[in-house]
C-alpha cells in the first residue's frame, strides 16, 4: 500500500520467529514548530527535545503506550497518519514518540539515541523498576505507540519491545515500563494495562528468556478471591489494612511514587491483588 508520506529508510528487525518492517520517518533536527504546538513547543521552537536519551549513555527502557485508534483515508494508515500528525502537520499538541505501531505498520520518527516528549514527567526522575538506580520517561526511555485494541498491534509491540530490549541490553524485568509508571494518573497503556503480566511474558518469550522466577509468597499478598473494583474491600478480603496512608505506602511500595487515590493508581493495585503479585507492607 502506497502511503501519503515515504520512508526515508525501511529496515526489518526480528524477535524471536517473528519480524517487522520499520518505516523510518526521523524528524529533522531543523524542524521547527509552524504554530503553537504546547506549552514546551511554541511556534519557531523545535519540534522535538534535540537531546540525547539517558544524557548521552543511552536509553535505559522502553515505555509502551496506548493511544486511540482513527479513521484514515484508503492510502494510509494510523502509524503513517500519526507520524504525519506530529511532523510536518504539527498536530500531536507536543507529543513526540519514537514508534507509532498498527497492525503491522511500524513508522519511527526519532532516533534510538534521542529523547522524546511522551511520559509526561518533564526532566525528572523516579526509582528504576529495580530500585537500583533512577530513571525518567522522557530523559532516558524510547516510547512504543501501540495503536487501538488491537490484538495484531498489540503483537507487533511486542516484537518490537523485545527487540529494542535486546539491543539495549536490558531485560524485561528491569527495562520494560508502562507510561502510568511515570505518570501514576494515566492510565496508559489502556488497552495493555489490564493484562500487563501476560504482556510481558509475550516479550519475554520473544526474546528467548526463561519464565519469571517464581515469586516468595512472604512477600506478596495472596490472591484476593474478592471480584469487585475496590481497593479498600479488596485489601479488607486479604485481611489487611486499607485507610489512605497506608495505602500510600504500599502504592510506593509497587512502583507509584505520588499516590492520590485515583481511580486508575487504585486498579492498578487491585489488579496486582488479584493475581497476588501486590507486594506486601511490612510495618515494624
Amino acid at each position: 500500500m502506497a502511503n501519503i508520506l515515504s520512508p526515508d529508510r525501511v529496515y526489518y528487525i526480528t524477535a524471536g520467529k517473528k519480524s517487522l518492517k520499520i518505516n523510518e520517518k526521523i524528524i529533522p533536527d531543523s524542524a521547527r514548530a509552524k504554530k503553537n504546538v504546547a506549552s514546551w513547543c511554541l511556534k519557531g521552537d523545535p519540534m522535538k527535545p534535540n537531546k540525547p536519551l539517558g544524557g548521552g549513555k543511552g536509553a535505559k527502557g522502553v515505555v509502551i503506550h496506548n493511544t486511540n485508534d482513527i479513521v484514515t483515508a484508503p492510502n494510509t494508515d494510523p502509524a503513517e497518519q500519526y507520524t504525519r500528525a506530529t511532523w510536518p502537520n504539527c498536530n500531536m499538541s507536543g507529543a513526540v514518540v519514537h514508534f507509532y505501531v498498527y497492525k503491522n505498520s511500524v513508522w519511527q520518527n526519532l532516533s534510538l539515541e534521542e529523547r522524546g516528549w511522551h511520559a509526561g514527567d518533564g526532566s525528572s526522575r523516579r526509582d528504576d523498576l529495580l530500585k537500583k538506580g533512577k530513571i525518567g520517561g522522557n530523559l532516558d526511555c524510547i516510547a512504543i505507540e501501540c495503536i487501538g485494541e488491537d490484538r495484531e498491534s498489540e503483537e507487533s509491540t511486542a516484537v518490537l519491545a523485545a527487540w529494542l530490549l535486546k539491543k539495549l541490553g536490558l531485560t524485561v524485568d528491569n527495562g520494560l515500563y508502562t507510561h502510568n509508571y511515570f505518570k501514576p494518573s494515566k492510565k496508559c497503556p489502556e488497552y495493555i494495562l489490564d493484562h500487563w503480566d501476560d504482556f510481558k511474558s509475550e516479550v519475554r518469550e520473544l526474546m528467548g528468556l526463561p519464565s519469571e522466577e517464581p515469586l516468595d509468597k512472604q512477600d506478596y499478598y495472596p490472591a484476593a478471591p474478592y471480584k469487585g473494583r475496590s481497593i479498600v474491600d479488596g485489601l479488607k478480603s486479604v485481611g489487611e489494612r486499607s485507610d489512605f496512608a497506608f495505602r500510600g505506602r504500599l502504592a510506593r511500595l509497587n512502583g507509584i511514587e505520588d499516590y492520590k487515590g485515583l481511580a486508575s493508581q487504585n486498579s492498578y493495585l487491585l489488579n496486582l491483588l488479584k493475581k497476588g503479585k501486590l507486594k506486601r507492607l511490612k510495618l515494624t
